[in-house]
């Protein structure tokens, strides 16, 4: 997944990234906003500049970004940089899965693998 991920951001492609056991409630890309899509939400705010967006398991807004959040790969989005080769997302991409890698047994922890410094 981080792989191809990287290879499709090497190649100037955004990647949305979505496992089949999730569900959308509405479309994403007035908030993510995309080269290819039109204008972002007003109520965006900053997302639409983001280079690397992804979920994570908790329920509680107040509690995103502690110690004990999880990033979940499950629903992920990476913006290719204007110019080429990925940029900063590509980079991240990489580092997540040189991480997914060094695990062992290999795979089995691809959610905390997203946590890069």
């Amino acid at each position: 997944k981080a792989l191809a991920t990287a290879r499709l951001l090497e190649l100037g492609f955004d990647v949305l990234l979505s496992d089949a056991d999730a569900v959308w409630l509405g479309d994403p890309w007035p908030w993510i906003g995309s080269r290819a899509g039109g204008q972002p939400s007003a109520d965006a705010g900053d997302l639409p500049l983001a280079d690397v967006l992804a979920s994570n398991d908790m329920p509680d807004l107040r509690r995103d970004g502690q110690p004990d959040s999880v990033y979940n790969s499950g629903v992920a989005f990476f913006r290719a940089s204007p110019g080429g080769r990925g940029g900063r997302a590509r980079r991240f991409a990489l580092e997540w899965a040189n991480r997914t890698l060094a695990t062992v047994p290999p795979r089995a922890r691809r959610q905390p693998c997203m946590h890069v410094n």
